[in-house]
C-alpha cells in the first residue's frame, strides 16, 4: 500500500491528497506525503516539496483511492487500481484500518526451482570460497596460494599446496619445496609450476619492499 495515491476527508471535513508514506496499525496512524502549498524559494532548485501529515484513522470520514495515478514512492507496482471509499456513519469511519488492510498489493509467482538452485550454487561458492583458506599458514603462504590459484589449479592439503592435483609445494614452498613423481609429463608440469613459484614470489618480495620503503618515507615526515 505504501505510496498509494488516496484523498481523504477528516471529521471535521479537512480534505487531504496525497500518497501513503507510512502505515502502523498499532497507533492506528497513516502519513500521508502530500505536494506542499509554499512554492519553492528563490535559492532551491526548484523541485516539488512535500508535506507530511499524520493522521488517525478513526478520525477519518473518507478515504478514496485516486485511480491512474503513478506513484513516485510506489515499492508496490501492483497494487489494485481500483476506487475504495468509505461512507461516513454519524461522523465515524465506519471501517477504521480495513480501508488499508484490504488494499493488498498482488504477489507474483515464485519460482522456488530458481530460488533453490541460487541457494545451492550460493553454499558452493561459500564452500570454494572457503577451501581457498588455508588453516595453520602464514600470511606469506596465503599470498602464494592466492597468487598462484589466479594462473594454476591450487587447493590445500594441510599446510601444503597442491597444484593441478600433481605438485605439491611443502613449506617454506621454495622452488626446492615442489615436489611431484618421476614422470616425463609431472617434470614438465614441475618445471613450470616452480618457474610461475619464482616469479610469485619475486613479485611480492617486491611489493613488500615497496610498503616497507612507503612506510619509512612516511614516518621520516
Amino acid at each position: 500500500m505504501l505510496g498509494l495515491s488516496i484523498r481523504v476527508k477528516t471529521s471535521t471535513d479537512d480534505e487531504y491528497e496525497g500518497q501513503i508514506y507510512a502505515y502502523d496499525p498499532k497507533l492506528n496512524c497513516v502519513v500521508l506525503q502530500c505536494p506542499s502549498a509554499i512554492p519553492p524559494g528563490v535559492n532551491s532548485s526548484g523541485s516539488q516539496k512535500y508535506d507530511f501529515r499524520i493522521l488517525k484513522i478513526n478520525f477519518l470520514k473518507d478515504v478514496i483511492q485516486l485511480p491512474n495515478r503513478k506513484s513516485s514512492a510506489d515499492i508496490n507496482a501492483n497494487i489494485n487500481s481500483s476506487t475504495n471509499s468509505l461512507q461516513s456513519t454519524n461522523g465515524q469511519s465506519s471501517t477504521n484500518n480495513n480501508v488499508f488492510s484490504t488494499i493488498v498489493p498482488s504477489v507474483g509467482y515464485v519460482q522456488m526451482d530458481r530460488i533453490q538452485a541460487k541457494e545451492i550454487q550460493s553454499v558452493k561458492d561459500t564452500q570454494a570460497a572457503l577451501a581457498r583458506i588455508g588453516v595453520g599458514v602464514t600470511q606469506e603462504a596465503q599470498d602464494i596460494f592466492d597468487a598462484m590459484s589466479k594462473t594454476l589449479p591450487c587447493r590445500w592439503h594441510k599446510e601444503s599446496i597442491i597444484v593441478l592435483d600433481e605438485v605439491i609445494i611443502n613449506p617454506p614452498y621454495d622452488i626446492n619445496n615442489c615436489k611431484t613423481s618421476k614422470t616425463v609429463s609431472s617434470t614438465e608440469l614441475l618445471a613450470r609450476v616452480q618457474k610461475v613459484l619464482e616469479g610469485e614470489k619475486r613479485r611480492l618480495a617486491n611489493g613488500r619492499r615497496d610498503a616497507n620503503g612507503w612506510l619509512s618515507s612516511t614516518n621520516g615526515l
